[in-house]
């Protein structure tokens, strides 16, 4: 061994500069560094430089003495300190641990030197104690060490085109750093890890810094607990600008970027982190614990594995922000690409392009446990069975985007959820879709809400709604669409919770707009439109019960209700409902709003081609129905509005209109347009008419109770003749008023 104290080394010197010690010498120092503009990896070896001389400045003790240059000789292990200077000459072989030693303010360069560590346990390069060490372009460390390259509150520096080869056995640390003043930098450094398990490529602790600029780390395939660059302690940070994290063919549970304790870690501008494996539980970026944090800025991170892998988590209160970017998740089962799990947990993601392309039951982004994902424009694409795109679970988990495309395809898939009391927020123009049979654009379960604000949800496949309720979760939804393209697939299905929507347009191809199979329910439409579907605005099965209003809102379809399921349904403040088939509802509020029947299918004449609207109780709050009638004789087909062994009160307008109808006299109970069945009771006034209804020369009024008293509770038409409108009438005797006291028609 070489010991360098205060003279050279045996051999010829190869650098007969000498440094000025002095205060102004290293301010002078100092000035040429930043006049020169060196190179990257020089600079932070002259300023190591200066450091050590600001201590000398200050009144430490250093050897000024030693402060000189040196040749080593192969083969040998030199060790620095006490302040002095030493070059090691170009194309030098070294063993040893350390190999190279620097310490107490010592400075070492390097001119293309080879360590080989050969024996286990080794390090090849040791700074401490305000030590450096500057590795030279062509400088490796080879061999069977556990430590290449060590800053113990020192400094090292490798310089582009220097190298880290594998070591021999596997649990070894590439690089480094520990202490306050630990540091290690490097410009265009290789490392390269073999494949037997437990290998670190970069680590800071305890406060310590390392720096990577394009920066190269591989890992030789297999092994399992791996890690990349790892952070760990408060103040540690690790920062990687162009630099690339390649862990291939790894048997599991490898981690590319870790930050814990408190530590930090930044990547920037265009660099990868790759993860691929065929075990289980492979991770891209990892932030665990509080004050633990990543951030990353246009980085490709690729993570594949049997189960179980994620691409970016922040837990137990660790925070990660992405900006551009991706997130690839290729493997086949249960994997999550962006996950914040735990209290205090945080990920936000700017611009960042998250794909799951084959993954079963996979999630693209996931905050559960009370963690918050946040996500900014972008996109999320999860494909395979059960997949989830978005998803909030658990108390206290929030998950937000804001002008992401969230996509989903594979059966029984979710583009968003929210489940078990967690949050999620939509705006901005977000857009979720589906494809596939099962599956659902919005699902709120078991006590979770989704709040949408200009969101457009399209879903393709049979028995696929665009949104879905139940386990009492809520939905609000303020603009966009709620799409439904399949079979039996509804814009809205609700199983239990609220759903509030306001100037929502719902569309069904091939089922009803709204449905409830199950659960009691509560749904809010104000300015909403529900008109294109299968013929069906609202369906109520499975002893279902469901309470709607709808506000200044329009509706097109049947309403139906099964035997045991129980329909509430409020019209109010000029919404319109028209009804184009047979419907029937248990209680309904008509205020100030439009009940049209829509024209009878066949023939006019027949009752069978018009339409009933059957409810068992009924109230009008200055609401109108408009029915079709063919204005005959006793017993002609009409619309009707039946009142099924409950009660009608309130007032009601019947807007009447004639299916060519040419009139004629009534002469029993007339025309029946409200029936009362099952005894069934109806007021004085709770109809009257819109306006005049009138078939040729007679004029229909309406009246309550028939006149056989056969039912006393429903409503008829029954006419006169207007001789004064038709003065040419034969039975009206030639024109005027005539007494027609004679006539079958008198009114009752």
């Amino acid at each position: 061994m070489k010991y360098v104290t205060g003279s050279a080394l045996p051999g010829s010197c190869v650098d007969n500069r000498t440094e000025d010690l002095s205060t102004g010498g290293a301010l002078r120092s100092l000035a040429r560094l930043v006049g020169q503009q060196r190179p990257f990896a020089a600079t932070y070896y002259n300023w190591f430089k200066l450091a050590a001389l600001a201590l000398i400045a200050s009144g430490a003790m250093v050897d000024t003495a030693a402060a000189q240059s040196c040749i080593v000789a192969p083969d040998s292990t030199v060790t620095l300190a006490s302040g002095a200077t030493c070059s090691i000459a170009q194309n030098t072989t070294l063993t040893g641990t350390p190999a190279v030693h620097s310490s107490t303010g010592a400075h070492i360069s390097t001119n293309n030197v080879t360590i080989n560590s050969l024996n286990a346990g080794s390090i090849g390069g040791l700074a401490d104690t305000f030590g450096s060490i500057v590795f030279s372009s062509g400088s490796s460390i080879n061999g069977n060490w556990t430590t290449a390259a060590s800053a113990q509150d020192g400094q090292i520096v490798f310089n582009s085109g220097s190298a880290i080869n594998p070591a021999s056995s596997g649990g070894g640390t590439a690089l480094l750093a520990n202490g306050t003043s630990g540091a290690i930098n490097a410009a265009g450094l290789t490392v390269n890890l073999n494949g037997l398990g437990n290998n670190v490529a970069a680590r800071a602790t305890n406060g310590a810094t390392i720096a990577l600029r394009d920066t190269s780390i591989s890992y030789a395939a297999g092994g399992s607990n791996n890690t990349g660059l790892w952070a760990t302690g408060t103040g540690s940070l690790i920062s990687a600008t162009d630099s690339t994290v390649s862990m291939p063919g790894g048997a599991g549970t490898d981690i590319g970027v870790r930050a814990d304790a408190g530590a930090t870690v930044r990547l920037v501008d265009q660099g990868s982190v790759s993860v691929q494996g065929i075990g289980a539980g492979q991770i891209g970026l990892l932030a665990q614990s509080a004050g633990s944090s990543i951030t990353a800025t246009n980085t490709a991170i690729t993570v594949s594995g049997a189960v179980a892998n994620i691409g970016a988590s922040a837990l137990d209160g660790g925070a990660i922000t992405l900006s551009g970017g991706s997130v690839s998740m290729l493997g086949s089962d249960a994997e999550a690409g962006l996950q914040a799990s735990g209290s205090g947990s945080t990920l936000t993601a700017t611009g960042v392009t998250v794909s799951l392309p084959n993954s079963s039951g996979g999630q693209g982004a996931l905050a559960g446990s009370s963690g918050t994902v946040v996500l900014h424009g972008g996109s999320i694409s999860a494909g395979g069975d059960h997949a989830i795109g978005a998803h909030a679970s658990g108390a206290g988990s929030s998950l937000t985007a804001d002008g992401t495309a969230i996509s989903t395809s594979g059966g029984s898939a979710v583009g968003v959820q929210a489940n078990t009391e967690g949050r999620v927020t939509l705006t901005g123009g977000t857009t979720v879709s589906t494809s596939g049979a099962f599956a659902t654009g919005l699902l709120a379960n078991s006590a979770g809400s989704i709040t949408a604000t200009g969101v457009d949800i399209t879903t393709t496949g049979s028995s696929a709604p665009a949104a879905g309720l139940g386990g009492d979760s809520t939905l609000t939804m303020t603009g966009g669409t709620l799409t439904a393209n399949g079979a039996d697939s509804a814009a809205l299905r609700m199983g239990g919770g609220t759903a509030t929507l306001t100037g929502v347009t719902l569309t069904s191809a091939d089922a009803s707009s709204i449905i409830a199979p199950a659960g009691t329910n509560t749904v809010n439409l104000t300015g909403a439109t529900a008109v294109a579907n299968n013929g069906q605005w609202l369906n109520v099965s499975g002893g279902a019960t469901i309470n709607l209003i709808a506000d200044s809102s329009t509706l097109q379809g049947a309403a139906l209700t099964t035997v045991s399921s129980t329909s509430n349904v409020t019209l109010q403040n000029n919404s319109l409902w028209t009804m184009t088939g047979n419907s029937n509802v248990t209680n309904l509020i008509n205020a100030s709003s439009v009940i049209q029947f829509t024209s009878p299918v066949g023939d006019p004449t027949q009752l069978s081609s018009y339409k009933t609207l059957t409810a068992v109780n009924y109230v009008g709050q200055g609401g109108t129905i408009g029915l079709h009638t063919y204005l005959g004789t006793d017993g002609s087909a009409s619309d009707r509005l039946v009142i099924n062994g409950g009660t009608a009160g309130g007032n009601t307008f019947l807007k009447i209109s004639n299916t060519t109808g040419g009139g004629a006299l009534t002469t029993g109970n007339g025309i029946l347009v409200v029936d009362a069945i099952n005894g069934a009771t109806t007021t004085a006034g709770a109809f009257s008419l819109s306006h005049p209804v009138l078939a040729g020369p007679y004029q229909y009024s309406l009246f309550r109770s028939s006149v056989d008293s056969s039912n006393p509770q429903a409503w008829y038409l029954r006419d006169t003749l207007d001789c004064v409108a038709h003065p040419n009438l034969r039975a009206c005797g030639g024109g005027g008023l005539v007494n027609c006291s004679n006539l079958p028609n008198v009114p009752r």
